[in-house]
């Protein structure tokens, strides 16, 4: 079992096959509607909060509460002041109502995998639009990601995805004027909010159609070995620090992610776009998605990390697409 997937831990994945993050519990629906999703995920349960005494005394919820997970009445975290509580079931409504569904028609995005990770502590929810792209011949599926916690650690977040078919890469990055990352506090304003998240992610296809914009003028954009290279050197530069030399061991961890980022940049599957800057991009979202190195630890395994990572806004990327388009 993956580090973050724990004991009271379960995940549904549907289509018969494990989705890109390699995790999860397989049945072979095509795709999930949102009351059996919540059930096969093992997300039918609700949190509540408790107070927290010391020495017999309330200390208040302005200086922390527990949350505690209801049907095994275990803690999932202390939150405090504002911090209000949003259900499981809020979180699948908010993803159904984000497509219109019809009566004897198929529905505009089904829930291919949800689940909950270390304990229920996060929660998250993918589905799966079928209007699939096609950029530069590869196909590219087309992803509504929300995620949220119950130990205060993060906002609700919601946010369109693309995933390169043939090689699982994300990519989230906000375009142009499409936003595409939403977040909401879990403050007593949480519904206004998610209102809000609702009538912006309804402009999905506004972010598709700007992701297509976007690759085709990358594609027309040269992008030879020599700004590669100094593509690579920009994203793993080693710095010195009060005039001191650099650390060997820094130097060498650079030296390591440039040969790292650069078998990505050769990798068969980009042959056809290689030497653009669409084709850079793709080599760097594939090295953060898959072959970047990750600290395993007790809390996170490298799969995990790679499976977090496509509902992140994840710098790495962002950094490596303005640093192309200033190079090309």
């Amino acid at each position: 079992m993956p580090a973050g997937m724990l004991e009271q831990d379960n995940m549904v994945s549907a289509k018969g096959i494990l989705p890109w993050h390699g995790l999860g519990v397989v049945v072979p629906d095509e795709g999930l509607l949102t009351a059996d999703a919540i059930r096969l995920a093992g997300l039918d349960w609700t949190v509540r909060t408790e107070p927290i005494t010391y020495n017999g005394v309330e200390i208040g919820k302005e200086l922390g509460q527990f949350v505690i997970r209801e049907d095994t009445n275990t803690p999932l975290g202390i939150v405090k002041g504002r911090y209000e509580l949003v259900q499981n079931a809020t979180c699948f409504n908010m993803v159904d109502s984000l497509f219109e569904r019809h009566p004897g028609q198929a529905p505009e995005a089904i829930i291919e995998t949800a689940g909950s990770l270390y304990n229920g502590k996060r929660v998250f929810i993918v589905a799966n639009r079928p209007k699939d792209l096609k950029i530069a011949g590869d196909d590219y599926g087309t992803y509504l990601v929300l995620m949220t916690s119950h130990d205060g650690s993060c906002s609700i977040m919601a946010m369109w995805s693309l995933v390169r078919v043939v090689c699982a890469n994300t990519w989230a990055s906000a375009l142009g004027s499409a936003k595409n990352i939403y977040k909401i506090r879990h403050t007593r304003n949480y519904e206004i909010g998610i209102q809000e998240v609702k009538r912006l992610l309804g402009l999905g296809d506004t972010f598709y159609a700007q992701a297509v914009t976007t690759a085709e003028k990358m594609l027309q954009m040269a992008f030879p070995k020599a700004k590669w290279d100094a593509l690579t050197e920009q994203l793993f530069a080693v710095k010195a620090e009060d005039g001191l030399e650099p650390a060997k061991a820094a130097i060498t961890r650079a030296n390591n992610s440039r040969e790292d980022l650069t078998l990505a940049y050769y990798a068969d599957d980009l042959d056809n776009v290689r030497h653009t800057a669409w084709g850079a991009l793709q080599a760097c979202i594939d090295f953060s998605d898959h072959g970047r190195t990750v600290k395993v630890t007790q809390k996170t395994s490298a799969l995990e990390r790679g499976f977090i990572r496509a509902f992140e806004d994840t710098d790495f990327k962002n950094q490596a697409m303005e640093k192309i388009l200033a190079l090309a």
